[in-house]
């Protein structure tokens, strides 16, 4: 899949990518999303991340040049946020909290729904 995705990328000159997560705390999420990121930057691709909540994690961004938006839920439904994302080629969602998000984005870019969440998922969905 990964391989796939950047040929995606790669081919069309595709490498602007938004990724979203539900918050910026040092919890598990965000560390996956910061080193997402990190590869991503490695291989020259254009991020920019957006969270629903600030936090002390944002500044473990910072320190590789990666700027973190404070995006919340409601925004996502705003004419001046749909327009934004449009003009990323993918979309990355972290975690099933970022359901808000990805319902929306879904439907203007293509979009991965990374669901990192197994053992308690059914606690999350109740």
């Amino acid at each position: 899949m990964i391989t796939s995705l950047f040929k995606f990328l790669n081919s069309k000159n595709n490498n602007t990518i938004l990724l979203i997560s539900q918050e910026m705390s040092y919890s598990g999420s965000p560390h996956s999303l910061l080193r997402i990121c990190k590869v991503l930057k490695k291989y020259n691709y254009n991020i920019e991340v957006w969270s629903y909540k600030d936090g002390n994690f944002s500044q473990e961004f910072e320190k590789y040049g990666i700027e973190v938006k404070v995006v919340p839920p409601i925004s996502y439904k705003t004419k001046e946020t749909k327009q934004k994302i449009k003009t990323f080629n993918l979309a990355i969602c972290n975690t099933v909290l970022t359901e808000t998000a990805y319902n929306i984005v879904r439907t203007l870019v293509p979009t991965i729904w990374y669901i990192r969440e197994a053992k308690n998922l059914e606690s999350i969905n109740n």
